[in-house]
């Protein structure tokens, strides 16, 4: 795990932003606690040529006016004015305890090029991930497939739900021991940012 993140983003709530609410590009390292990113105009999370994430019991999610998916993640970039394309490393790509959810079939787009020299380096575990799609690479672990996360109030970005949710006390613990508000993780907590006691 890295120590040298280019931002930390802790109890933060994300939204309505006209692209992207988090942009990883070319190296940035991105370490994401408890965040909430929702309703932007396109990607909730966009990792584009490469760069690095750790992403910590956060939603994020569609919900939005787009037609993109709620997390799209890339280690290239076509640049197509020189006719080149750049391939970057993903050392660190950790989607831990997270929700990825909203109106689309499939919120979760990863398209990587594998050369040498190039790292990719994939750990989404503990996440409800909605996808039309049940993907079977070693990297996905314990995750829930399409379940239906019952959000309060989607409209509105009220993101609490009942106890009876698919996420209820299907987290891993962590380091992460109080959700967005403030309120004691569960053992075992709950998926993504609000935990319900």
């Amino acid at each position: 795990s890295f120590i040298d993140y280019t931002l930390t983003v802790t109890n933060t709530i994300i939204k309505n932003q006209a692209r992207y609410g988090i942009f990883i590009y070319s190296g940035a390292k991105v370490k994401a606690e408890n965040c909430i990113i929702a309703k932007n105009g396109t990607h909730a999370l966009l990792v584009l040529e490469g760069g690095d994430f750790n992403f910590n019991h956060c939603n994020l999610l569609g919900y939005g006016p787009s037609t993109a998916a709620a997390i799209g993640i890339s280690n290239f970039y076509n640049d197509y004015s020189s006719g080149t394309t750049n391939v970057g490393s993903i050392n660190e790509g950790v989607l831990q305890n997270c929700i990825i959810s909203g109106t689309l079939p499939t919120e979760m787009a990863i398209d990587t090029i594998q050369m040498q020299g190039v790292t990719i380096n994939f750990d989404f575990n503990h996440c409800l991930i909605q996808s039309e799609e049940i993907q079977t690479d070693g990297f996905y672990q314990n995750i829930l497939w399409n379940g239906n996360p019952n959000f309060t109030n989607t409209i509105e970005l009220d993101f609490s739900f009942p106890n009876s949710a698919i996420q209820n006390e299907q987290g891993i613990n962590s380091t992460v021991v109080s959700d967005i508000f403030g309120n004691s993780r569960n053992n075992p907590p709950d998926v993504g940012a609000i935990e319900v006691n």
